[in-house]
């Protein structure tokens, strides 16, 4: 069997971060009683939810690679420089995306630093995306700057983690 690369192992790892700070924010981290990583061409994390059972999530980072170009590794200051909103493009790429699984899956969709965009304007740009068109998500929640909640359901929120 081969080995997971270590980059592979570090962005399992951050993955499984993001989730356990967002449940946090939520106020529920003590109801996902584990969060696993798991390969492709499955979701990204496999958990354990206390009441409602395993659920896949996906992540999604928001990033203009712009900046994160600009700014990483940088000790002086960044230069001036234009940026654009890449919600639609990243989030389009994730809804045409196929998963294999037998839990429902969700989607967690985390702001990052190295985006300019306020939460209103990403959830402007994503409702209208995820009502368009076909996709694997039972629900779509949104991680960001301020704002985090579920944002998009096709069913009932699981008991104790309500929006």
């Amino acid at each position: 069997m081969g080995t997971t690369s270590g980059k592979a192992q570090a962005k399992a790892a951050a993955e499984r971060r993001t989730f356990r700070a967002f449940a946090a924010r939520c106020g529920k981290p003590n109801e996902w009683l584990a969060v696993e990583s798991r390969p492709e061409p499955e979701p990204d994390l496999l958990c354990w939810h206390a009441q409602a059972g395993p659920i896949a999530f996906e992540l999604v980072r928001l990033i203009d690679k712009r900046i994160a170009h600009a700014v990483d590794g940088r000790r002086e200051p960044a230069i001036a420089f234009a940026t654009e909103d890449p919600t639609s493009e990243i989030i389009r790429s994730k809804l045409a995306k196929h998963y294999e699984t037998r839990c429902p899956i969700e989607l967690l969709v985390s702001w990052e630093p190295r985006l300019v965009t306020p939460d209103e304007a990403i959830l402007a740009v994503l409702l209208p995306l995820l009502n368009a068109r076909d996709h694997p998500f039972q629900r779509v929640w949104y991680f960001g700057e301020i704002d985090c909640r579920c944002v998009w359901t096709r069913v009932a929120p699981a008991a104790g983690f309500a929006s």
